[in-house]
């Protein structure tokens, strides 16, 4: 009798063990954590590759050329090709401004929701939470990483696009400049 007991007990005991395994009941929220993860490595992977020193001089020209122009340039009237240069270039100037801020937030928003993410695989594994408790968390960080991935991806596109037109205007209007620097040495 007293075996049975013992085996009835070892038996109940195993049972609520696995059926009471975190990593089991909560598999779903577990995928959904790893997947965010996998997108905020993304993110830090394209956020290495932009070039922020190079955007950062690349508006610092911009603003030279700028000053250089209003202050030496007089005339009423412009070349047509120069203008659309020059807008090109204000555009520059207007969206990369603040590039170094941009990097810091990135940087800072893309690592705290990483450590969340890996605090909550950590909890979760733990057996911490109810499902309700769960669910609300994770809904929480989903959208966070979403909010952050959107915001990312419009800054992304938006450096590729003032880089191209950075490229495109500047060499002009640099020729410009040195035309008008040889005019003033004159």
């Amino acid at each position: 009798m007293k075996k049975l007991f013992y085996s009835l007990i070892a038996i109940l005991f195993v049972t609520s063990m696995t059926s009471c395994n975190p990593e089991k009941q909560f598999e779903k929220q577990l995928v959904q954590i790893d997947s965010a993860l996998v997108v905020i490595d993304s993110l830090e992977v394209l956020m290495d590759g932009i070039e922020f020193d190079s955007l950062k001089m690349m508006v610092d020209h911009v603003v030279l050329n700028e000053g250089f122009v209003k202050n030496f340039y007089v005339s009423d009237t412009i070349n047509e090709s120069l203008g659309n240069h020059l807008n090109e270039a204000k555009s520059v100037r207007k969206v990369l401004k603040g590039v170094e801020t941009k990097k810091m937030f990135f940087g800072d928003e893309l690592n705290a929701l990483k450590h969340q993410l890996q605090d909550l695989k950590e909890d979760v594994k733990a057996g911490l939470f109810s499902e309700e408790q769960l669910n609300k968390y994770l809904a929480n960080e989903m959208q966070a990483v979403l909010t952050v991935t959107l915001s990312f991806d419009d800054f992304n596109k938006k450096q590729i696009a003032e880089k191209k037109r950075y490229y495109h205007a500047t060499p002009s209007i640099d020729e410009f400049i040195e035309l008008l620097k040889h005019n003033l040495e004159d």
